[in-house]
């Protein structure tokens, strides 16, 4: 259930366009739920956390990609 949390999270999560959803609100919360060290979503988790750590510098270069999209 948490994998189509996490991966319909990173489809609507949009970085660069006039209407973007700040994405350490988000991290917050999916950080907080417990998933498994070995998960392919704690993997995702991670590579989040490092747009997070750079979305200032994404959304200046006005990407209009999906963290989904970024990610791949």
């Amino acid at each position: 259930m948490y994998e189509v949390i996490v991966k319909g999270m990173q489809a609507k999560l949009y970085l660069g366009s006039e209407h973007d959803i700040p994405i350490d609100e988000v991290y917050i919360y999916i950080s907080n739920i417990h998933i498994e060290a070995d998960s392919e979503i704690k993997k995702d988790l991670k590579y989040l956390d490092i747009i997070n750590k750079h979305s200032s510098k994404l959304k200046k270069v006005r990407l209009n990609m999906s963290v989904f999209q970024i990610i791949r």
